[in-house]
């Protein structure tokens, strides 16, 4: 795990026309995206879509299955682990304090950093083969879709501290949890 110290940054992208300024506390973030071999390790046995390499990151699995892993883990380990916001994924993967404003999450260079649709073959590859970020954190950029624990909706420009997101889905439509582009990382709250 890599403690993200807090501190204050523009959620979004230069894009975005809701780009605001957020403030997150201090907590940890996995350094790798969980592997199938984690996963199996745990749940005692591989997902539905098992790719076939141990040390890829997992895909293909539901909310639920997260859920049950995350609950696993925790009664294992005695800790408090679960997926990160979405204010906090954004913050790990620009690098929080540490952060040299790179255009991909640490490289200007996307193939130094992710597995992309250009360099990938088009399949997942095994976690911590590409340049880490600022805060140590690999494969931010490219490989995997990661959950986060918000509802996919827009952002609140109002929520300035700590943003959580929505917590329910505000339409029909809105059938999915936010997804950002990489990684199942399960975060906890920093202990003091």
């Amino acid at each position: 795990m890599v403690c993200v110290e807090g501190g204050s940054f523009y959620i979004g992208s230069s894009t975005d026309s809701q780009v605001h300024r957020v403030t997150v506390n201090s907590y940890y973030i996995g350094r790798y995206e969980v592997s199938y071999a984690q996963w199996a390790a745990l749940m005692n046995k591989y997902p539905e879509y098992y790719s076939g390499c141990n040390n890829c990151a997992i895909g293909h699995v539901s909310w639920t299955e997260v859920q049950s892993f995350i609950r696993k883990l925790n009664t294992k380990t005695g800790k408090h682990y679960r997926l990160p916001t979405e204010a906090e994924w954004e913050y790990a993967a620009k690098s929080g304090k540490k952060s040299n404003a790179y255009k991909y999450s640490g490289s200007d260079v996307a193939d130094a950093v992710g597995w992309t649709y250009t360099n990938s073959g088009r399949h997942v590859h095994e976690v911590g083969q590409k340049l880490p970020n600022e805060l140590g954190i690999y494969d931010m950029t490219g490989n995997i879709l990661e959950m986060c624990s918000d509802w996919y909706a827009d952002y609140n420009v109002n929520d300035k501290f700590n943003p959580r997101g929505t917590r329910k889905r505000k339409d029909k439509s809105c059938k999915r949890r936010l997804l950002r582009f990489l990684q199942l990382s399960l975060s906890g709250n920093m202990q003091k």
